[in-house]
């Protein structure tokens, strides 16, 4: 009987010691990663129950070693299956368009998926003087979904003249 007491003892000790690791963010994350990360974090600390936070270009997973593989696999699975990033250049003549008025544009773009994914439009790129950068980082339908919306957007415009 002490034997087997024992054992659950060590047990119970094994499964409930604190474990920390640390998952390193995609390299040279930009500002659109972070903000979604984040947003995500809460969710995955809810299901796994271990407790999460950004630490210096890393997410630090703290819990029992149950917990800390369990959210270590839902931020795996995030960052590099669900989660989708894609730079394009567009024209400048066009950023006013893509954008509308207030946003309105961009907003319908977007749709219904305005919480999954994430748009950036870098008006400072200096690196061409008729491009600038456009960024789509989100889940990867909706990633997906609004690059297909905002191509068709895009190439509802034609070009009278190349300066």
């Amino acid at each position: 009987e002490v034997d087997v007491v024992v054992d659950r003892l060590r047990t119970f000790l094994r499964e409930h010691k604190r474990v920390v690791c640390h998952v390193p963010l995609l390299p040279e994350p930009g500002p659109l990663v972070f903000p979604l990360v984040f947003r995500s974090l809460k969710r995955i600390q809810g299901e796994s129950e271990a407790r999460l936070w950004l630490h210096e270009g890393q997410v630090r997973i703290e819990g029992n070693q149950r917990q800390v593989d369990y959210a270590e696999e839902l931020l795996h699975r995030l960052l590099y299956v669900d989660f989708c990033s894609v730079t394009l250049k567009l024209d400048r003549c066009l950023v006013r368009e893509v954008i509308g008025k207030g946003g309105q544009q961009i907003k319908a773009i977007k749709g219904d998926r305005g919480r999954d994914v994430t748009v950036d439009i870098d008006g400072s790129d200096r690196g061409s003087a008729s491009c600038t950068t456009c960024c789509i980082a989100g889940e990867r339908s909706a990633c997906t979904a609004v690059l297909n919306e905002l191509v068709r957007y895009v190439r509802s415009f034609t070009v009278s003249e190349i300066p």
